[in-house]
């Protein structure tokens, strides 16, 4: 065995809490990159940081934060408030998509595992600025395929 698989486990994730911690903390300053290759269907075990973004995505409680984030949009785009000061929900595309967003919102809580490319797709939409839900970002028809293609995956 060499000493660089000594000091790693499965993927290159460091063995030692410290390894862990800082590789964590990478991941969490790269969610957005690493989200959208896992939402193209990326390999989660291509490398160390996938596999923990995947692992992260596919846990119960980070499920039902997303959940309660599209359960969140629907009540911001009904209520016409905004998200931030600094982004603006486009309303009537996210009202127009209200019944598939809580359906996935209902399908996330449940403790059935769902696919990582499913659950990266919905954390993107919520969390990238150039989501179809918000103002300036990519076009509004998208956010009604991204949901379609989401809950057929589901079924």
């Amino acid at each position: 065995m060499s000493h660089v698989a000594a000091l790693t486990g499965a993927c290159g994730v460091p063995r030692s809490w410290a390894g862990r911690r800082r590789a964590g903390i990478q991941v969490r300053l790269r969610r957005l990159p690493l989200d959208r290759a896992l939402a193209h269907g990326v390999d989660p075990w291509s490398t160390a940081e996938l596999m923990l973004r995947a692992s992260r995505l596919g846990s119960l409680a980070e499920r039902q934060r997303l959940a309660a984030g599209l359960i969140e949009l629907v009540s911001l785009a009904e209520h016409r408030r905004r998200s931030s000061p600094y982004v603006s929900v486009r309303h009537k595309v996210v009202l127009a998509q209200r019944e598939p967003l809580l359906a996935l919102a209902d399908r996330l809580g449940q403790p059935a595992p769902v696919a990582v490319p499913v659950v990266a797709r919905i954390a993107l939409l919520l969390s990238d600025p150039l989501s179809p839900v918000y103002q300036g970002g990519t076009h509004p028809h998208c956010l009604g395929e991204t949901a379609l293609r989401s809950l057929q995956s589901l079924e």
